[in-house]
Parts: C-alpha cells; sequence; structure tokens
C-alpha cells in the first residue's frame, strides 16, 4: 500500500476513533436524563391527577354519574401531556361494592398514535386492579411492541383506604423522539465530518507523503550505491 493512502487510512481511523464514541456517549446521557425527568414528571402528575379525582368524588358525595362528568372536564386538561409522551390517562373508582369497584370515570387517549395497548371501555377487572395497588403511587414498565410505561397513583383520606386510582400511561418512543431525531442528524453529520476528513486526507496525505517518498527513494538509491 501506498504511503499516502496509508496516511489516508490512519486520519480516517483516527477521526472515526475520537467521533463516534463521543456521539454515543452523548446521545445515552441525553436519553437517560430526559426519562428520568419524564418519570419524575409523571409520578407527580399522577399524583396531582389521584389527588383532583378525590376532591372531586368527595364534593359531589361519592355520587358517579355527578363525579363522571367533572373528572371528564379536568383530565381534558391532560392533552398538552401527549406531547411529551402521554398516551392514556384514566381514573377508576375504588369500592367495596363489586358492581361499582373498577368502574372507569373518565378515560383519555390519544387517537393520533397507533399503539397496541389494550384500553378497557367501562370497568378494570379486580385482578387488574390488585396488580395496579402492588405498584401503586409508583410505576412499572409494559413491554409490549412499543415500550410504555404505567404510573399508577391512588387518592385517599388519611388513615381511609383508597377511593380511587389514577393511572397515566407514557410512550417511551414518543418521549424519547426529540432524542431519536437529534441522533438522526448526529449520524448524518458524522458521515459529513468523515467524508470531509477523507478530503481533506487525500488532499495533505499528498504534502506529507510526497518528502517521505523522496527520503524513501533517496535511501533505497543510497543503498543500490548511486
Amino acid at each position: 500500500m501506498k504511503i499516502k493512502y496509508k496516511l489516508v487510512l490512519i486520519f480516517i481511523l483516527f477521526t472515526m476513533i475520537i467521533l463516534i464514541p463521543f456521539i454515543s456517549i452523548l446521545i445515552n446521557k441525553l436519553e437517560s436524563e430526559t426519562l428520568n425527568y419524564t418519570i419524575t414528571q409523571s409520578k407527580t402528575n399522577s399524583k396531582i391527577f389521584s389527588k383532583s379525582v378525590l376532591n372531586i368524588l368527595m364534593m359531589n358525595g361519592g355520587d358517579i354519574y355527578s363525579s363522571s362528568v367533572d373528572i371528564k372536564d379536568m383530565t381534558s386538561m391532560l392533552e398538552p401531556l401527549m406531547e411529551e409522551g402521554l398516551v392514556y390517562a384514566d381514573a377508576i373508582l375504588l369500592s367495596s361494592d363489586p358492581e361499582k369497584n373498577g368502574i372507569i370515570l373518565a378515560s383519555l387517549k390519544d387517537e393520533s398514535q397507533p399503539i397496541s395497548l389494550h384500553y378497557p371501555m367501562q370497568k378494570i377487572g379486580t385482578e387488574e386492579i390488585g396488580k395496579m395497588m402492588d405498584v401503586k403511587n409508583s410505576y412499572r414498565e409494559l413491554p409490549l411492541n412499543e415500550k410504555f410505561i404505567e404510573f399508577i397513583s391512588t387518592g385517599n383520606l388519611p388513615g381511609k383506604e383508597p377511593f380511587c386510582i389514577a393511572r397515566l400511561i407514557i410512550s417511551k418512543p414518543k418521549a424519547l423522539r426529540q432524542i431519536t431525531a437529534l441522533k438522526l442528524y448526529l449520524n448524518i453529520t458524522v458521515i459529513i465530518l468523515l467524508l470531509i476528513a477523507i478530503i481533506l486526507a487525500f488532499v495533505f496525505g499528498e504534502y506529507i507523503a510526497r518528502p517521505i517518498i523522496v527520503l524513501t527513494d533517496g535511501v533505497k538509491e543510497i543503498e543500490s550505491g548511486n
């Protein structure tokens, strides 16, 4: 291999060794920070949601119909969170009466998202409520075709059993879509920089290689006795 091409190859490899790990670390850091922020905010939002649902139930004396109307109006205020990854939210009644336990008082769904979650229409089963209560005031991951995080918070008076559950479901890819777009732009930038590096390597490689070639040829001539 000619000296010029060796220098070009070394220059390209050096550029890749510097750029690729740096960009990879940067993207991973941004994804981690964005996801942590989303989790923190969603936990707070679910707690506020559950307290609001509880207050409405108390103000309406536990009347399901009146409470449902007010909670639906209140739930619509969560729509701006869809820009941050929210795909579903609902408020669920908890009651010792089996007929009322698990009734969905209100729900909100992002219709624009072709997601794979199955949404109950009117009532949550006892088994599913039990799973929710296992992670109340926290969250769990739902690994489906798309990765989702479900945030659950309960509303209850001090020393009393919970009266309701507030649930928010966040789509990870949707929450991280800005980072995904940034990753694409950075990859394009890396390709452009590599092309520039190749061009520069060929240009400067010629100048760097020329004196080396002259020196090498001189050594060969000396060795041959000329």
